[in-house]
């Protein structure tokens, strides 16, 4: 169900390489993105195609969506590629 698009309440930076790279050690913008709630099995599915724990490692955030707060996972990894100074993975789809 998707829960609709938000922010991160924290900020990360977000690098493009093909695919996006949420970097956490770096505040550079609040990420924009969607909200999805998922049930267990989708959500395994989720950790086996983002490669949790080996090559994204899952955190719990706070997002942000329409005033409200949620905790939710984003999978983190280290910096590759160029950064996306907006925050929001389409604004880099756009210029590739």
């Amino acid at each position: 169900m998707n829960l609709g698009k938000g922010l991160t309440k924290e900020k990360y930076a977000m690098y493009g390489d093909g695919i996006p790279f949420l970097v956490e050690t770096e505040p550079v913008v609040n990420i924009t993105g969607e909200l999805y709630m998922v049930d267990q099995t989708t959500f395994e599915i989720l950790d086996i195609l983002e490669g949790h724990p080996k090559w994204y490692k899952r955190k719990q955030v706070d997002i942000v969506v329409d005033g409200l707060e949620h905790k939710a996972w984003v999978y983190f990894n280290d910096k590759q590629g160029k950064l996306i100074k907006t925050g929001n993975y389409a604004d880099y789809q756009r210029r590739v």
